[in-house]
């Protein structure tokens, strides 16, 4: 999950405002892996199976606590869409 820097949240807790937002990717529906699209795309390209594509990401746990982030390292995470070979973490493909 990402959030966008200076984004108003009344004073909530940001995770649990994402928690409320975030939409379930997992296949138990648990809500163990949250989805937030913060910025939708403006064209009507989309990668294709194979294609490289690189994302940043912030990993956050229910209590607001960040255990991982791209953005941290300066540098996007870089993956073949949909052949699984490479993970961020368990649950982020």
């Amino acid at each position: 999950m990402t959030t966008d820097e200076g984004t108003s949240n009344n004073g909530e807790n940001p995770a649990a405002t994402m928690t409320e937002q975030g939409e379930d990717i997992t296949t138990k529906k648990d809500r163990g892996v949250l989805k937030i699209v913060k910025r939708v795309g403006t064209s009507d390209e989309a990668p294709m199976f194979g294609d490289k594509v690189y994302v940043h990401y912030k990993g956050m746990l229910s209590d607001g606590k960040k255990f991982d982030s791209s953005h941290d390292r300066k540098k996007p995470f870089a993956f073949s869409l949909g052949q699984g070979k490479r993970t961020i973490f368990s649950g982020f493909v």
